[in-house]
């Protein structure tokens, strides 16, 4: 006797669906209202975004580039300062600054980030560390930092909760955070090649001045140095030391005044394009989306259902 072809007729499955349409907009009204519903459930949670374009630095990489180079530092490779401020910007560093201050949040004055983000309000001593780190990764969950290759704009978002003008405050503080401590890094960064600069600018001088001393010395005690082939090579020799000693000190001279301008230089790493403003809607939930996702569901559910019935039937055949 021939095994029975167990397989679905697919004929039979556009059958079970003609026959059970009923349930199957049933199932997907259903998976729509459950969803829908339970959106309202969704911590609401909006979206402020801050544009930015780092400034124009080529003279300023220049001359990183040069007293690197002349302090024996490693290179820093063309942008690669723009591609950390993502890592800056989630550092404990920022984000305990963040935490330290208290924010207007949903009306109310003074709340802490430790209520904002919903963290344990327990103040004992040996809670305190676990607190802070639980906070620094809401924040980073909270925090999205992108940077376009191409062009080399870059955006940050916050996403926090219930209050649009909460996360365009906290957005705009970051950035000035950010920026502040860009200029302090560079600023210390610029004040120890300075002072670099300058220890070796001294030197070179000390060298030169004692290479000319000798020189005069030579000259004085050998005047008729000319008449001799021997001293004449030796005034050679020592003139090329002055002549070289007296570029490199001419050289640290230009650094040394490079470095104190770039010490001095206090115009900001990045341009804000747009400033964060509260957003006008929630990023989520997305109550149509959600809605959306449930009547899918629910016809999954009325499919998987339809091809049993369609797969009992066919058995029977």
């Amino acid at each position: 006797m021939p095994e029975r072809d167990t397989r679905i007729d697919s004929t039979l499955a556009v059958g079970g669906f003609r026959r059970h349409w009923r349930m199957t907009l049933l199932l997907m009204a259903a998976g729509a209202a459950i969803f829908f519903l339970a959106s309202f459930l969704i911590t609401p949670r909006y979206t402020a975004r801050v544009s930015l374009l780092p400034q124009s630095s080529s003279s300023s990489a220049s001359l990183q580039r040069r007293l690197s180079a002349l302090a024996g530092l490693p290179l820093e490779s063309e942008g690669s300062s723009e591609a950390l401020y993502g890592q800056i910007l989630e550092s404990n560093h920022l984000l305990a600054r963040a935490a330290s201050r208290e924010w207007r949040w949903r009306g109310r004055d003074e709340v802490t980030l430790y209520e904002i983000f919903g963290v344990s309000s327990e103040e004992d001593e040996s809670s305190l560390l676990a607190r802070r780190d639980e906070l620094f990764r809401e924040l980073r969950k909270a925090l999205s930092f992108s940077r376009d290759p191409k062009n080399g704009f870059m955006e940050l978002k916050v996403r926090a909760p219930h209050d649009a003008q909460f996360a365009a405050s906290l957005a705009n503080f970051l950035v000035a955070e950010l920026e502040s401590f860009n200029l302090t890094y560079r600023q210390r960064k610029a004040t120890e090649q300075r002072s670099f600069v300058e220890s070796r600018e001294a030197s070179v001088k000390q060298e030169l001045s004692a290479a000319e001393d000798e020189l005069t010395e030579f000259v004085r005690k050998n005047q008729l140095y000319t008449q001799s082939p021997l001293l004449l090579r030796e005034f050679q020799r020592r003139s090329r030391e002055v002549e070289a000693l007296s570029l490199v000190w001419a050289e640290a001279r230009s650094q040394l005044e490079l470095a104190k301008i770039e010490e001095e230089d206090t115009k900001p790493s990045v341009t804000v394009l747009d400033h964060a403003t509260p957003p006008s809607r929630k990023s989520s939930p997305r109550f149509l989306l959600n809605a959306v996702l449930g009547a899918l569901l629910g016809l999954v559910l009325a499919t998987m259902r339809i091809l049993a019935l369609s797969a009992r039937a066919s058995s029977r055949v």
